[in-house]
């Protein structure tokens, strides 16, 4: 199974942008550094499972669409 970890981190941004929150205070509710968050959402990193869900969950995305995500 392929993962596109560019891919993911564009649907990162765009939901966190949606939900208009600025990077800074994502990754403070994540407790994160923002230069982690800006890494993920351009696809250097891979977020852990953990994290992903904790992502999908804080901008408030419902179980069956997390699932399309993952």
């Amino acid at each position: 199974m392929y993962f596109d970890s560019y891919a993911t981190g564009k649907r990162i941004q765009h939901l966190r942008k949606v939900k208009g929150m600025t990077q800074e205070e994502l990754a403070i509710k994540l407790n994160i550094s923002d230069r982690h968050l800006r890494s993920l959402e351009r696809g250097e990193y891979t977020p852990s499972v953990d994290l992903f869900v904790e992502i999908l969950s804080l901008i408030h995305i419902s179980e069956p669409t997390r699932r399309s995500y993952i």
